[in-house]
């Protein structure tokens, strides 16, 4: 009689390869914290007058410089964007595959809309009825807003993932599920109403995606189970 012998399931360890690409996902993330309400809320914020064209078209033209700056932060945001989902998905397709396969589209389907609304940012700055002007920096907000809901449901799923494996702290992916909660919540809230009621919605969001950037810094990612 031929006995079988049953492996158990063995842990996937982490190995130098997993720790590097934790401290890159870190390394990519910490700009982030500064470039991207620079360039997703301060400088629509700063140019936009909603409902006035012409109001709109004189902030442009005061402050062009400022919307090119916004627009080159956003391709770094794009491409920091792709190459998390890359590296996501490698740490996490050990936990789940699907799931991490998931999020990751997500996350590319963020990045997918980013580029299209930096288009527009492009389109406003060489448009030249202030009609249009306004137009276009309106588009590029409603984008971002449909993103922000890919985003969150990436967010979310990563959070799941974490919390699940404990490859990192399990604190972390509780906060990202709520903070991927708290982006499609607001994105639903500005398509819906226009105008985010109020934009402490998104405060859950900074501490838990924080955590994340500065646990995969200092910490890494644990062996998976």
């Amino acid at each position: 009689m031929v006995s079988q012998v049953v492996e158990p399931v063995a842990a996937v360890r982490t190995d130098r390869a997993d720790m590097r690409l934790a401290r890159v996902a870190g390394a990519l993330y910490l700009p982030m914290f500064v470039l991207g309400p620079f360039a997703l809320l301060y400088v629509p914020d700063r140019l936009i007058v909603s409902g006035d064209a012409a109001a709109t078209a004189d902030r442009l033209a005061a402050h062009a410089g400022l919307l090119r700056a916004g627009t080159v932060v956003e391709l770094y945001l794009v491409f920091a964007d792709v190459a998390l989902a890359a590296i996501f998905y490698l740490l996490m397709s050990r936990v789940s595959r699907p799931l991490a396969l998931v999020a990751s589209f997500f996350r590319l389907t963020w990045a997918a809309i980013g580029a299209v609304a930096i288009l527009a940012h492009v389109a406003a700055l060489m448009a030249v009825s202030d009609a249009d002007k306004l137009l276009l920096l309106d588009m590029h907000k409603q984008a971002l807003a449909v993103g922000f809901v890919a985003f969150g449901t990436s967010l979310a799923i990563l959070g799941y993932l974490i919390w699940r494996s404990g490859i990192l702290a399990r604190p972390v992916g509780i906060l990202l599920v709520v903070g991927g909660a708290c982006y499609v919540a607001n994105s639903l809230l500005m398509l819906g109403m226009g105008e985010p009621s109020n934009r402490l919605v998104l405060l859950p969001a900074a501490p838990a995606e924080l955590s994340l950037c500065l646990w995969l810094l200092v910490k890494g990612v644990r062996e998976v189970r």
